[in-house]
């Protein structure tokens, strides 16, 4: 069989296809340089969403690689996808393929989402303040927000503001034949009974906000006029309701000529959906039409309102007769260059399907038009906008032309024995794995006029767009955002610390000579300080280390083994065996003895016989007596010299805490000696520095000796991870001679106090990188202090100095916050690298 692999990798957004070559078993891409006339190098492919080509790769590779003994498929990447891969293949009549999964999968992103948004989340309260207002990371920041724009674009009379009242459950955009939608209108999934509609007139942004006791206008400057056109339209209504009102205002704002109204902001509650209860906070777009004169001045305002989003799905919006213009296409052109939108996942919605001539329908007939072609994947749902928001409203129309137009076509969509009965929903296109499940589930709806209207199929696609795949892009835009904050941290610590040097030569470019000499003394008695204290600390921790306290002795074993080897004895019955086998031998020679004597006395030669036969019988229970307590001697063994080593271990672990926290107490001992001792160094130093007035040298005296002593850890967990100590701990691995079941105590010893060695060594330079390193700083910092108060006291130069410390602290509070930076970033990149199959692994 011919051996393919698939490598999926949503979050990479490419899927890779291998070969594995029959004689060397190497695997091999498969490239357009190495196979230049197969379909699956098409970058629609390579770059496509893998669930969406599932039929069309399974078809490729039967086509271009089945040489007759058929394909064994094996699939790198997430369960969901290898689920579908695998649904889709036991669908198939012929059994070709073999499909497996690799041992290598990714974690699907809305498993993961939580924790990535945790991690993003965690990173907020370490942004250096300089990108508090970064556009980038706002952008990254709004990115990671649960919002999801759904984009609705298309002809004018295509019925795309249908469409939208049907997502959101009521009649909030006015229909017709002719053009309506004069602005982008972005309506937003709102939690509240209320409905606000925002804007800008005048230059002032005006948000109206709408409930069952009328409206109320708000605003930087309320416009009198404003207020008396929309209390005029809403003493115009036949009735009052804030769905109406809502309906009406933004009527009005839409038709508005304000130059600076071109984004109207909607907040409203969606109506009995699947998008109702959705955790998702959707936002729809809703566009001027493409065939519209002033679309594409649109589309920069679009591209505005859609920053600090991302997740889009675009969905075009056309009735059947116009699937073959060309209006769209600059549109979607367009569309491929704003960030938000990944256009791999566009939807085309084929409107008022109820009355298309579909009787002679075929998918190709659809797909090889001018608007689908242009589909990276190719997804066409058909419905009616107009029977899908009635089954939501009950059929209660404000509308006369939707009322006549619902109750005309009512039985179409509900009666079974209506000879027009539709089903649009089974027209839909999509593939053929996702097809067969939305055409169950829509089967199963109750409500029979929203199942038919095609809009429940469409509505369920788009909740799983927003949970299944939108979560990849949350992903990615999280390890870009701490890319990039990892990035500019690092630049701000550079400019920091060129700063401090900058200011650095400058302070002591008007330092006088004597003032600099003494400085020069101070550092370099820094300097050979240092030195001696760091030689004379590791001298001090290496002769603790060679402690005999610190070491197990070969005694402590030996007194284990005879108490563990006197608890198997009695566990295993050895004395029990043991006189089994000394009685054994004296019992059959007895019987020996009796049986011979009775076959003397007797002159039996058969007894003689029986005799013999007796004797070699006892003999072989001698034997087999011997050969019990020997088996169980050795079981003995074995259970002590695993107790033995168990017990090792535990002294291991006992030995290593104990001395780790001897060894922490003196560090700390040894240290806090040693600021006396710098000290007492600089102290004499500025005593003997005629340079200096008396009162200026007993200030700076006093200065250092009232300078806080440092801040060293006692807790040895801060200091050394115990776990990381323990690795390489195997002694039940000893290669041993003599008794396989008895441990040699002698090099138990050795080894474990090999083990200890390395274990110290281990501790000792944690300790170095945690005391002697704060205690350097600490030095330093002093030093600073004193050389800040050897200089006059001028303003520049205090303030230049003040300028050096605020920065010396910056650098280390952002050093610290970029080092958990990458520690975030490793811990994105984990959750979204590949790992072991676990399912794999334990052969499910």
């Amino acid at each position: 069989m011919t051996k393919i692999k698939i490598i999926s990798n949503p979050f990479h957004k490419s899927i890779v296809f291998q070969k594995q070559q029959p004689i060397t078993e190497v695997w091999e891409e498969i490239t357009f340089e190495s196979n230049p006339n197969s379909r699956l190098v098409r970058e629609n492919i390579q770059k496509g969403v893998l669930s969406f080509h599932i039929q069309e790769i399974v078809d490729i590779l039967v086509a271009e690689y089945d040489d007759g003994t058929g394909i064994d498929l094996l699939f790198e990447g997430n369960s969901d996808e290898f689920q579908e891969l695998k649904t889709f293949v036991q669908s198939l009549n012929n059994s070709s393929i073999s499909l497996k999964k690799s041992a290598y999968s990714l974690t699907n992103a809305r498993d993961i989402l939580p924790e990535v948004l945790s991690i993003f989340d965690k990173t907020q309260v370490i942004l250096p303040e300089e990108l508090e207002h970064d556009a980038a990371i706002q952008k990254f920041q709004d990115a990671t927000k649960p919002q999801i724009p759904l984009l609705v674009l298309g002809n004018y009379s295509a019925g795309k503001s249908t469409f939208i009242n049907s997502l959101v459950g009521y009649e909030l955009l006015p229909a017709s034949d002719q053009p309506t939608t004069a602005k982008i209108i972005q309506i937003e999934k709102f939690a509240e009974k209320w409905i606000e509609i925002e804007g800008t007139l005048l230059r002032n942004k005006v948000c109206i906000r709408i409930d069952e006791d009328g409206f109320e206008v708000e605003g930087d400057r309320i416009d009198e006029i404003l207020v008396k056109e929309l209390e005029a339209i809403s003493q115009n209504l036949p009735q009052v309701s804030t769905q109406l009102l809502a309906g009406a205002f933004l009527a009005y704002f839409n038709a508005s000529e304000d130059s600076d109204l071109n984004l109207i902001h909607v907040k409203t509650a969606f109506v009995n959906s699947p998008l109702t209860n959705s955790s998702h906070r959707y936002v729809i777009f809703d566009t001027p039409g493409s065939n519209s004169s002033t679309n594409l001045d649109h589309v920069h305002i679009l591209r505005k309102a859609m920053e600090g989003m991302s997740n889009g799905l675009p969905i075009f919006i056309s009735e059947y007769t116009s699937l073959d213009t060309v209006d769209n296409d600059k549109l979607y052109q367009e569309l491929e260059q704003i960030d938000g939108i990944d256009v791999r996942y566009t939807i085309l919605v084929v409107n008022k399907a109820d009355t298309a001539a579909l009787s002679s329908f075929q998918d190709n007939q659809v797909l090889n038009q001018a608007l689908p072609r242009k589909l990276a994947t190719k997804r066409v749902y058909f419905l009616s906008s107009l029977m899908g928001l009635g089954a939501k409203n009950g059929g209660v129309f404000h509308d006369s032309d939707y009322e006549r137009v619902y109750q005309k076509s009512l039985s179409e969509f509900t009666d079974l024995a209506n000879p027009y009965y539709q089903k649009l929903y089974s027209y839909n296109i999509l593939p053929s794995q996702q097809k067969l499940v939305q055409d169950v589930q829509a089967k199963e709806e109750q409500h029979l006029l929203y199942a038919n209207s095609g809009l429940y199929s469409l509505e369920m696609e788009i909740e799983v767009f927003s949970t299944k795949y939108a979560a990849y892009n949350k992903c990615l835009q999280a390890d870009q955002y701490l890319k990039y904050i990892i990035a500019q941290t690092q630049s701000i610590i550079e400019n920091s610390k060129k700063n401090i040097e900058e200011e650095k030569v400058r302070l002591e470019n008007k330092l006088t000579k004597d003032k600099e000499t003494l400085v020069n003394d101070l550092k370099q008695q820094q300097a050979d300080f240092f030195k001696s204290s760091s030689s004379i600390y590791q001298q001090t921790l290496n002769n603790e280390a060679r402690e005999e306290k610190n070491y197990a002795s070969l005694q402590i074993f030996s007194k284990e083994r005879d108490l563990l080897w006197d608890k198997a004895v009695a566990d295993f019955r050895l004395r029990s065996y043991q006189m089994e086998m000394k009685d054994s031998p004296k019992q059959a020679l007895n019987n020996i003895k009796n049986q011979l004597g009775k076959a003397w006395d007797n002159k039996n030669i058969e007894l003689f016989g029986s005799a013999f036969v007796s004797g070699l019988n006892d003999t072989s229970k001698v034997f087999s007596k011997i050969d019990d307590y020997k088996n169980m001697k050795a079981k003995a063994k074995s259970q002590v010299s695993e107790q033995l080593l168990a017990f090792a271990r535990f002294e291991y672990i006992k030995q290593v805490a104990v001395a780790g926290k001897d060894f922490t107490s003196l560090s700390i001992k040894y240290w806090k000696e040693q600021t006396g001792e710098i000290k007492d160094r600089f102290s004499k130093i500025i005593g003997d520095a005629t340079v200096l007035s008396d009162q200026k040298r007993a200030d700076i005296k006093e200065i250092i000796f009232q300078f806080q002593q440092p801040v060293l850890y006692h807790d040895t967990k801060q200091l050394f991870d115990p776990k990381s100590l323990l690795e390489g701990f195997r002694l039940g691995n000893f290669q041993l001679f003599g008794d396989s079941n008895k441990i040699d105590l002698q090099k138990l010893e050795k080894a474990h106090n090999n083990l200890l060695k390395t274990a110290y060594k281990q501790i000792n330079e944690q300790l170095t990188i945690q005391h002697q390193e704060t205690f350097y700083k600490w030095v330093e910092a002093l030093l600073h202090l004193v050389t800040e108060n050897i200089v006059e006291f001028s303003p520049d130069l205090h303030s230049t100095n003040l300028l050096i410390q605020d920065n010396r602290v910056k650098i280390e509070e952002l050093s610290t916050n970029l080092q958990n930076l990458h520690e975030y970033s490793k811990e994105l990149h984990d959750l979204m690298a590949w790992k072991d199959d676990e399912e794999v692994a334990n052969g499910y």
